[in-house]
C-alpha cells in the first residue's frame, strides 16, 4: 500500500483499504494505459497489466507513454510510469494473451478488455465464460466508445456479450482512430464502474457515448 495520505480527500468515495478485487488489464495501449493510471491514482493496488507490444512513436499522442519510452515494452514502461506517479509497483505480464494463457480464476477478479480486435476479445470470452468473475469490455473508435459490463455468473449477460462479437466495427482512417481525451473519458467510466462493483453499489451494464 502506498502512502495513505495520498487518498485522504476521497475516502468517503473509495477507500483503498476496502479493495476486494484483483484487477487485470488486458492490453496496455490507448485504453489500457490510461485505465491503469486511473486505477492506481484512485488507490487500487492489486493491478496486473498484460501486453506484448513495444512503444512506438504513433503511441505517444493518444496513450500514456512518454518519448523516453520509445522501443521499450509497454508493460515495462507502464510499470515505471505508475511507480513515478503513485509509488505503486504494478504486476506485469509481457506476453500475448492466447488460448493457452492461464488467467487467475480465483475469487474476486475483474478483467478489463482493451484489445484492438474483436478476435482477441472473443478469445478471452472463451477463457472466462465458464468462471465466475466480472468483465469490463471497453471499446473505442475515434470519438465514440462502448463499455459493456458482464457478471459471468449471469448467463443472460454472457449471452449478450457473446452476441456483441457479431457487430462489424466501423472502419476508421488511421488518422481518426484515437485521441487522448476520449481514452481518458473511457478510463474514468471504467474505474468508476470498478469502484461501484467493489463498494457493492449499483452500476451500469452498458455505456455508449459519441463525443461529437
Amino acid at each position: 500500500m502506498t502512502n495513505e495520505n495520498f487518498y485522504f480527500r476521497q475516502t468517503d468515495i473509495f477507500n483503498p483499504k476496502t479493495q476486494k478485487y484483483k484487477i487485470h488489464v488486458l492490453g496496455g495501449g490507448a485504453l489500457g494505459s490510461w485505465i491503469t493510471l486511473c486505477l492506481a491514482k484512485t488507490g487500487f493496488d492489486d493491478i496486473t497489466i498484460y501486453d506484448f507490444d513495444v512503444v512506438e512513436d504513433l503511441n505517444i499522442g493518444s496513450q500514456l507513454y512518454r518519448p523516453v519510452d520509445l522501443n521499450a515494452s509497454k508493460t515495462f514502461a507502464l510499470q515505471d510510469i505508475i511507480k513515478v506517479f503513485t509509488e505503486l509497483k504494478i504486476k506485469t505480464k509481457n506476453e500475448e494473451v492466447t488460448e493457452k494463457t492461464v488467467l487467475d480464476m480465483s475469487l474476486n477478479n475483474i478483467f478489463i478488455l482493451t484489445f484492438d480486435t474483436l478476435k482477441a476479445r472473443k478469445l478471452v470470452y472463451e477463457l472466462l465464460k465458464n468462471y465466475n468473475c466480472h468483465v469490463i469490455d471497453a471499446r473505442m473508435g475515434g470519438v465514440e466508445f462502448n463499455i459493456q459490463v458482464i457478471d459471468t455468473s449471469d448467463k443472460e449477460q454472457v449471452k449478450k456479450w457473446e452476441k456483441s462479437f457479431d457487430i462489424t466495427p466501423t472502419d476508421l482512417p488511421c488518422n481518426a482512430k484515437a485521441i487522448c481525451y476520449v481514452n481518458m473519458a473511457v478510463a474514468s467510466e471504467v474505474v468508476n464502474i470498478i469502484k461501484k462493483i467493489n463498494n457493492q453499489e449499483k452500476y451500469p451494464t452498458k455505456i455508449i457515448r459519441h463525443m461529437n
